[in-house]
């Protein structure tokens, strides 16, 4: 399945996936809510929380689509697409 398949998709560009001095993508498809949580430390028995995030999809109506992305819990930014019209608008939350 590729992207146009996915209402989110997620590229991570990383160098745990780097080889031969390249660059290391993996990417995936969501179709209603991804969730990461980021943690930090130098080994499992020193890791700690750093971060959570959180984006989620759902049709409000037929062919109008909402986006969410969620920090730490906090509602930072939402899309809503028009699928009939192609037409993307993105507010930020300022609270």
């Amino acid at each position: 399945m590729g992207r146009r398949q996915y209402p989110i998709w997620n590229e991570i560009d990383s160098c745990a996936y780097a080889r031969n001095n390249r660059k290391g993508n993996k990417s995936y498809g969501v179709n209603e809510h991804g969730e990461l949580d980021c943690y930090i430390g130098t080994s499992v028995d020193r890791s700690y929380k750093f971060f959570k995030t959180k984006t989620t999809h759902r049709e409000i109506k037929p062919n109008l689509h909402e986006y969410r992305f969620y920090l730490d819990n906090r509602l930072l930014k939402v899309a809503r697409y028009d699928y009939l019209l192609d037409e993307i608008e993105i507010e930020y939350n300022e609270n």
